[in-house]
C-alpha cells in the first residue's frame, strides 16, 4: 500500500500525477483505501492520509499532461488495480 499525502506546491511533492478517465491512458490503476491496512496490492492502493509525517509519497495533482512524472486512473476494485505500463516510477512508491 502507499500512504500517500496530496501538496498543493509541485516543488514540494515527490510524484506529479494526472488523473486520467480512460484505462487505457494510465500508467497505473489505483484503488483507494479508506485506511492504512496490509495489502498484496502494494502500490497500486494508495490511502490518503493528512499532513506528512505518516506520508510514503507527497503527491500533487496536475490537469497539465506534459507536467505529470505518473498517470493514474482510479478503480472500483483491488482486483482491478496494478500497473499498465512498463514505468520508471514502478518499485519507487511504498
Amino acid at each position: 500500500m502507499t500512504i500517500v499525502t496530496e501538496v498543493e506546491n509541485p516543488h514540494l511533492a515527490d510524484v506529479t500525477v494526472e488523473v486520467v478517465q480512460s484505462r487505457g491512458m494510465a500508467d497505473l490503476l489505483v484503488h483507494k483505501s479508506e485506511g492504512p491496512a496490509p495489502t498484496i496490492h502494494g502500490e497500486a492502493q494508495w490511502c490518503f492520509v493528512p499532513g506528512r509525517s505518516p506520508a510514503a509519497k507527497r503527491v500533487h495533482f496536475t490537469k497539465t499532461p506534459g507536467l505529470a512524472h505518473l498517470k493514474i486512473c482510479y478503480v472500483s476494485s483491488k482486483a482491478l488495480a496494478g500497473w499498465l505500463k512498463n514505468h520508471k516510477l514502478k518499485g519507487r512508491l511504498t
